[in-house]
């Protein structure tokens, strides 16, 4: 999977006005997607014990068992997220890195060791990227 141009640009801090475009910047969030079906595979993978589960609890159990793979220390926080595709959008969980609510917030993009480890404990080479959250009420 390739990031979008979109998502590989760093967003102004939120509420600061876009020097391109003018408006108001939202909030976005630095991340790492991780499709329905990598969920499931990673509980497989995991917990064989669970395989018989239907996708939606291997997903709920995904969310729950996933930060116990991570680093010590680093609990992270998932969200639903928004991925250009072609000339569609594609709404999928995502691992936050960070969030463009301040500057210092933001260097934590930079931290290529900590992508770099999810990427492994995930088993992808999907790269992160800068994505809107999905707004939960829409």
């Amino acid at each position: 999977m390739t990031v979008s141009k979109a998502a590989q640009y760093t967003p102004p801090v939120v509420g600061t006005t876009h020097p391109t475009t003018g408006k108001k910047s939202l909030p976005k969030v630095f991340a790492i997607p991780v499709h329905s079906d990598l969920q499931m595979s990673f509980i497989e993978h995991h917990y064989p014990e669970w395989r018989s589960l239907s996708g939606s609890e291997q997903m709920y159990l995904f969310e729950q068992n996933f930060p116990k793979f991570l680093p010590s220390g680093w609990r992270p926080d998932l969200t639903w997220i928004i991925v250009p595709v072609q000339k569609k959008v594609w709404q999928t969980l995502a691992i936050v890195i960070c969030g463009n609510w301040s500057e210092d917030e933001m260097k934590k993009a930079n931290d290529e060791k900590l992508v770099k480890e999810i990427q492994e404990v995930l088993g992808v080479q999907t790269p992160a990227g800068w994505y809107f959250v999905c707004d939960p009420d829409a």
